[in-house]
């Protein structure tokens, strides 16, 4: 039989990598952060469940792509042509 720390360690995961599906489902859903496939956003959040908070964490193409463009515009430099 498993140690009793490894069941809450288990447990702690698990709503660990729901809480993250639920932060990254009200991302696209309640902040209207879709993205430009409409599949991706059933598929993020369910990645979330195996990635847990990484997840939430890594950033995606698009969130670099609007921090240089915000960076750019602050700074006066031209936007990338992408």
């Amino acid at each position: 039989m498993a140690p009793h720390w490894f069941e809450l360690a288990a447990w702690a995961a698990l709503g660990l990598s729901f809480a993250s599906a639920l932060v990254i489902a009200a991302d696209i859903v309640l902040l209207g952060n879709r993205q430009h496939m409409p599949i991706m956003n059933l598929v993020f959040p369910l990645s979330a469940l195996y990635m847990g908070p990484v997840a939430v964490l890594r950033p995606t193409p698009l969130r670099l792509h609007n921090h240089v463009r915000s960076a750019r515009r602050r700074t006066g430099q031209p936007a990338p042509p992408f």
